[in-house]
């Protein structure tokens, strides 16, 4: 599951409501752990989107810039890290999660 939040959420409003210290550089949210819910993510202005047995998902957001969190196992568990994206009017992103935490990003 992936959590989409409007990059503005990050400015405050995320972590007043997830208790974590803030982290202003979105380059270190890919390590990020924190216990978030749907119903904050909606509180948040974002959406969630569902991972298939592929691994293929499907972001329905307008373009712009956006936090996008990984979950990797139920909603409402703890994320395991955040990547600041920018989500073109259509196209491919590709999510990774590894040592290096967690990424999305443009394909091409």
């Amino acid at each position: 599951m992936l959590a989409i939040v409007p990059i503005a959420a990050m400015d405050g409003p995320f972590w007043e409501l997830t208790g974590e210290d803030r982290v202003a550089d979105p380059l270190a949210w890919s390590h990020l752990s924190a216990q978030l819910s749907e119903a904050q993510v909606t509180q948040l202005g974002g959406k969630v989107a569902t991972i298939d047995g592929d691994g293929d998902f499907r972001v329905k957001e307008p373009p712009g810039e956006y936090a996008v969190c990984y979950w990797p196992s139920a909603v409402g568990s703890r994320i395991w890290g955040c990547s600041a994206v920018e989500l073109p009017t259509e196209g491919e992103l590709e999510a990774l999660w590894g040592e290096a935490g967690f990424h999305l990003g443009v394909v091409g």
